[in-house]
């Protein structure tokens, strides 16, 4: 189905906004998590596998320069990898389809959200088990993809406040870390203090850098995997919201604020209430979507 039409057809279908019905009535948005009322939170970050296949529907159904235009920025990892693996791999490696998308801008991502708003609103409403399910007589879903607000981040991650609580029992093993001084520059040589430290100070399994020695900080220094359905591993360790903290800082409704910090974020900078300013698409840099949900009468998608 071509894009312009999705577009069009979600257009219409959203012309009005009804008040929604009661939750249990509601399909659940696709990756969602109920946060409040019709709103659902993805449960994970969007990640490269789903950026994919955004990029795939416009190569099918739109220009090359639109295309080009949602392809992410790959140079954001030259500040931080000499060795140009990252550059290369990161998007484009099938080994790392389900980590976080980063390289992407504000306003790359709020067009990510309309299309993914069309596509899933088409692909809910053309299946006719949908219908019968929730009982959807005279009525169409509008499933609608936007950034969260400040506020409503904040309160997901009050919903996934265990997620700073976590033991060194569930972190990562000291030989998969990296060792960086206060200048960023790598210290492998401090790797034997770095597990005499471990075996005595309780980690948390948060992605970010954490300070083990006056001026020396441990981490993956990269994105992890964000652990999606079905694999249910992600929801016991890192909460309601997987890597709601930590990971990749995820954008919000309000340009170039985001919340929760990163995989390059000191421990002190991942907390829930700081903000973490950006300007451009980074590396440690992404975001996960609030899907809202509507019901609207089916004459509004036909006229």
């Amino acid at each position: 189905m071509p894009l312009i039409y999705l577009l069009s057809l979600y257009l219409l279908l959203m012309s009005s906004f009804p008040a929604a019905p009661a939750k249990d009535a509601l399909p659940v948005p696709p990756g969602g998590i109920r946060l409040q009322e019709n709103l659902y939170l993805d449960e994970t970050e969007v990640s490269n596998i789903h950026w994919w296949e955004y990029m795939h529907h416009l190569q099918k159904d739109s220009s090359l320069a639109q295309y080009k235009a949602a392809m992410p920025d790959t140079t954001v990892w030259d500040k931080v990898d000499v060795t140009g693996h990252m550059k290369k791999n990161y998007f484009r490696s099938p080994g790392y389809r389900f980590f976080p998308v980063v390289g992407v801008s504000y306003e790359q991502m709020l067009n990510y959200c309309r299309w993914r708003s069309a596509a899933a609103t088409a692909a809910f409403n053309s299946n006719p088990k949908n219908k019968k399910k929730y009982k959807l007589q005279g009525q169409e879903v509008v499933f609608r993809y936007r950034l969260p607000t400040e506020a409503e981040w904040k309160m997901a991650a009050e919903q996934s406040r265990n997620t700073r609580l976590l033991t060194r029992k569930l972190a990562t093993a000291p030989a998969a870390y990296s060792i960086i001084d206060s200048l960023g520059n790598s210290r492998p040589d401090k790797q034997k203090a770095l597990e005499k430290y471990l075996s005595q100070h309780a980690d948390t399994a948060l992605n970010c850098l954490k300070k083990f020695e006056p001026g020396l900080y441990y981490g993956l220094l990269e994105p992890e995997k964000t652990y999606p359905n079905p694999q249910r591993k992600a929801v016991v360790l890192y909460g309601r919201y997987p890597h709601l903290i930590g990971n990749v800082a995820e954008m919000t409704q309000q340009k170039g604020i985001a919340k929760g910090g990163s995989w390059a974020h000191r421990l002190e900078q991942v907390s829930v209430e700081k903000v973490n300013s950006y300007e451009a698409p980074t590396a440690w840099l992404g975001a996960r979507c609030i899907g809202e949900v509507y019901l609207v009468p089916q004459a509004k998608a036909q006229q």
